[in-house]
Protein backbone atom coordinates (compact mmCIF):
# COMPACT_ATOMS: atom_id res chain seq x y z
CA UNK A 1 0.00 0.00 0.00
CA UNK A 2 2.06 2.69 -1.10
CA UNK A 3 1.87 5.78 -3.74
CA UNK A 4 2.82 4.84 -7.32
CA UNK A 5 4.61 8.18 -7.33
CA UNK A 6 7.97 8.18 -7.25
CA UNK A 7 8.71 11.58 -5.13
CA UNK A 8 7.19 12.87 -1.77
CA UNK A 9 6.10 16.49 -3.62
CA UNK A 10 4.01 14.37 -6.18
CA UNK A 11 2.15 12.38 -4.13
CA UNK A 12 1.31 15.06 -2.19
CA UNK A 13 -0.35 17.17 -5.35
CA UNK A 14 -1.78 13.86 -6.92
CA UNK A 15 -2.76 11.83 -4.33
CA UNK A 16 -3.71 14.21 -2.04
CA UNK A 17 -1.16 11.68 0.71
CA UNK A 18 0.68 13.70 3.07
CA UNK A 19 4.25 12.14 4.75
CA UNK A 20 4.46 15.31 7.02
CA UNK A 21 3.42 16.09 10.51
CA UNK A 22 0.03 17.54 11.10
CA UNK A 23 0.82 20.31 13.19
CA UNK A 24 -3.24 20.31 14.34
CA UNK A 25 -3.32 16.68 15.19
CA UNK A 26 -0.23 17.27 17.64
CA UNK A 27 -1.84 19.93 19.30
CA UNK A 28 -4.73 18.76 19.75
CA UNK A 29 -3.46 15.39 21.18
CA UNK A 30 -1.60 17.77 23.62
CA UNK A 31 -4.59 19.64 24.49
CA UNK A 32 -5.96 16.12 25.00
CA UNK A 33 -2.88 14.79 26.81
CA UNK A 34 -3.24 17.94 29.18
CA UNK A 35 -6.95 17.75 29.92
CA UNK A 36 -6.25 13.97 31.03
CA UNK A 37 -3.57 15.65 33.89
CA UNK A 38 -6.31 17.69 34.75
CA UNK A 39 -8.28 15.10 35.54
CA UNK A 40 -6.12 13.51 36.87
CA UNK A 41 -5.07 15.96 39.06
CA UNK A 42 -8.28 16.49 39.65
CA UNK A 43 -8.25 13.57 42.19
CA UNK A 44 -4.74 14.09 43.61
CA UNK A 45 -4.43 15.91 47.10
CA UNK A 46 -5.44 19.62 46.29
CA UNK A 47 -4.42 20.54 49.92
CA UNK A 48 -2.49 19.44 53.26
CA UNK A 49 -3.64 20.45 56.81
CA UNK A 50 -0.12 19.57 59.29
CA UNK A 51 -0.44 19.80 62.56
CA UNK A 52 2.17 19.22 65.15
CA UNK A 53 1.54 14.94 64.93
CA UNK A 54 -1.31 14.91 62.70
CA UNK A 55 -1.66 15.49 58.44
CA UNK A 56 -4.76 15.48 56.30
CA UNK A 57 -5.28 15.95 53.22
CA UNK A 58 -7.78 16.76 50.99
CA UNK A 59 -8.51 15.64 47.40
CA UNK A 60 -9.79 17.69 44.70
CA UNK A 61 -12.62 15.10 44.19
CA UNK A 62 -13.97 16.43 47.80
CA UNK A 63 -14.97 19.86 46.42
CA UNK A 64 -14.62 21.90 43.02
CA UNK A 65 -12.23 18.91 41.64
CA UNK A 66 -15.30 17.25 40.38
CA UNK A 67 -16.09 20.45 38.11
CA UNK A 68 -12.78 20.20 37.02
CA UNK A 69 -12.77 16.59 35.89
CA UNK A 70 -16.18 17.12 34.31
CA UNK A 71 -14.65 19.65 32.21
CA UNK A 72 -11.16 17.83 32.01
CA UNK A 73 -13.67 14.96 30.25
CA UNK A 74 -15.60 17.41 27.95
CA UNK A 75 -12.38 18.92 26.96
CA UNK A 76 -10.76 15.65 25.82
CA UNK A 77 -13.51 14.74 23.74
CA UNK A 78 -13.45 18.49 21.95
CA UNK A 79 -9.16 18.76 21.65
CA UNK A 80 -9.62 15.41 20.41
CA UNK A 81 -12.47 16.29 17.47
CA UNK A 82 -9.94 19.24 16.63
CA UNK A 83 -7.04 16.86 15.99
CA UNK A 84 -9.52 14.83 13.70
CA UNK A 85 -11.36 17.36 11.66
CA UNK A 86 -8.84 20.38 12.44
CA UNK A 87 -11.67 22.67 13.18
CA UNK A 88 -11.00 25.86 14.92
CA UNK A 89 -14.52 25.92 16.65
CA UNK A 90 -13.23 22.70 18.37
CA UNK A 91 -10.21 24.44 19.73
CA UNK A 92 -12.25 27.40 20.35
CA UNK A 93 -14.11 25.33 23.09
CA UNK A 94 -10.74 23.57 24.22
CA UNK A 95 -9.66 26.77 24.83
CA UNK A 96 -12.85 28.17 26.68
CA UNK A 97 -12.70 25.07 29.08
CA UNK A 98 -8.97 25.36 29.69
CA UNK A 99 -9.58 29.01 31.00
CA UNK A 100 -12.21 27.88 33.16
CA UNK A 101 -9.98 24.69 35.00
CA UNK A 102 -7.51 27.37 35.54
CA UNK A 103 -9.52 29.81 36.94
CA UNK A 104 -10.85 27.14 39.41
CA UNK A 105 -7.46 26.01 40.15
CA UNK A 106 -5.90 29.57 40.67
CA UNK A 107 -8.88 30.14 42.99
CA UNK A 108 -8.60 26.71 45.12
CA UNK A 109 -5.14 27.30 45.45
CA UNK A 110 -5.48 31.58 46.76
CA UNK A 111 -8.01 30.39 49.03
CA UNK A 112 -5.29 27.36 50.04
CA UNK A 113 -2.61 29.74 50.39
CA UNK A 114 -4.81 32.22 52.26
CA UNK A 115 -5.97 29.37 54.97
CA UNK A 116 -1.81 28.51 55.53
CA UNK A 117 -1.27 31.87 56.32
CA UNK A 118 -4.07 31.80 58.75
CA UNK A 119 -2.97 29.00 60.08
CA UNK A 120 0.13 28.97 60.99
CA UNK A 121 0.11 31.56 63.88
CA UNK A 122 -2.30 28.47 65.28
CA UNK A 123 0.14 25.42 64.69
CA UNK A 124 -1.31 24.33 61.67
CA UNK A 125 0.03 24.87 58.54
CA UNK A 126 -2.12 24.32 55.28
CA UNK A 127 -0.10 24.14 52.09
CA UNK A 128 -1.10 23.59 48.27
CA UNK A 129 -1.61 19.80 47.16
CA UNK A 130 0.33 18.71 43.85
CA UNK A 131 -3.62 17.62 42.54
CA UNK A 132 -3.97 21.91 42.22
CA UNK A 133 -0.50 22.35 40.90
CA UNK A 134 -0.83 19.39 38.23
CA UNK A 135 -4.03 21.27 37.46
CA UNK A 136 -2.66 24.71 37.06
CA UNK A 137 0.27 23.12 34.61
CA UNK A 138 -1.68 20.99 32.41
CA UNK A 139 -4.66 23.76 32.19
CA UNK A 140 -2.01 26.37 31.16
CA UNK A 141 -0.78 23.60 28.78
CA UNK A 142 -4.21 23.28 27.39
CA UNK A 143 -4.66 26.79 27.11
CA UNK A 144 -1.68 27.03 24.72
CA UNK A 145 -2.63 24.10 22.53
CA UNK A 146 -6.48 25.79 22.21
CA UNK A 147 -4.68 29.22 21.33
CA UNK A 148 -2.11 27.60 18.95
CA UNK A 149 -5.00 25.26 17.62
CA UNK A 150 -6.82 27.84 16.53
CA UNK A 151 -4.54 30.24 15.20
CA UNK A 152 -3.38 26.86 12.86
CA UNK A 153 -6.83 26.17 12.18
CA UNK A 154 -8.14 29.68 11.01
CA UNK A 155 -7.19 30.18 7.37
CA UNK A 156 -8.22 33.18 5.36
CA UNK A 157 -9.97 32.51 2.26
CA UNK A 158 -8.63 34.30 -0.45
CA UNK A 159 -11.01 37.23 -1.49
CA UNK A 160 -13.27 36.39 -5.09
CA UNK A 161 -11.85 38.98 -7.03
CA UNK A 162 -14.09 40.37 -9.76
CA UNK A 163 -13.53 40.50 -13.17
CA UNK A 164 -13.61 43.26 -15.31
CA UNK A 165 -13.71 43.55 -18.69
CA UNK A 166 -13.32 46.64 -20.60
CA UNK A 167 -14.04 47.39 -24.23
CA UNK A 168 -12.46 49.93 -26.53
Amino acid sequence: MGCPHPGERECTELCGLSFGINRLAVTGTVGAVAMALVALGSALPWATVSASFLTASKNGLSGDGVITIILAAIGIGFFIVGATTKDGWAFMVGLMISIVILAIAIWDTVNVAGLGSESASGGAHASVGIGLILCIIAGAIGLGAGIDGLRGAVILAPRKQKKYSVTV
